[in-house]
């Protein structure tokens, strides 16, 4: 069985939370900010990389290679509601596509249903508490991501692929 990388996308690959926080002081129905954001702001198809992402993404796919390992995108969509899921998903095959990111594509419908894809070995790259501590609960490894530590991280992420091979 071979390796699997799960890169996240909101927060490792992309700088959701400024985009956000931008549309969160423009609207004022706080309730329904996250569907607007999806539905009338198309907000997944307007994301930047953040600081680090190509260099993430070039290390990785070197990682990959040498320890013989898949990478995948594993990435939630923040609702079960199936018509904006399917918009969330929509548009974030839509960003990877244009940003020319191939992965095979995973989504969760929650934070916590991102342990679904744990096993022994998959490790998880993701900037969210919420997602790490549950996959690590159920028997995968993650490691938690700060763009500011990208280093950091690509250094750990080394040294568990060794000792996962």
């Amino acid at each position: 069985m071979s390796i699997t990388i799960y890169l996240d996308m909101d927060g490792v690959l992309t700088d959701f939370d400024r985009y956000f926080v931008r549309l969160w002081e423009e609207l004022s129905d706080t309730e329904t900010l996250y569907e607007q954001a999806v539905l009338e702001h198309k907000i997944f198809e307007h994301l930047e990389f953040l600081t680090n992402t190509s260099l993430l993404l070039k290390e990785v796919d070197r990682l990959a290679a040498h320890y013989k390992a898949v990478v995948e995108i594993l990435s939630s969509t923040g609702t079960q509601d199936l018509a904006l899921r399917e918009e969330v998903i929509r548009q974030k095959v839509k960003w990877l596509k244009k940003k020319g990111i191939s992965y095979p594509k995973n989504f969760s419908y929650s934070k916590e249903h991102k342990a679904n894809w744990a096993r022994h070995k998959a490790i998880l790259i993701d900037d969210r508490e919420g997602c790490v501590t549950p996959f690590v609960a159920r028997g995968g490894h993650a490691i938690l991501y700060q763009d500011s530590r990208c280093k950091e991280v690509i250094d750990t992420l080394d040294r568990l692929l060794d000792s996962l091979k």
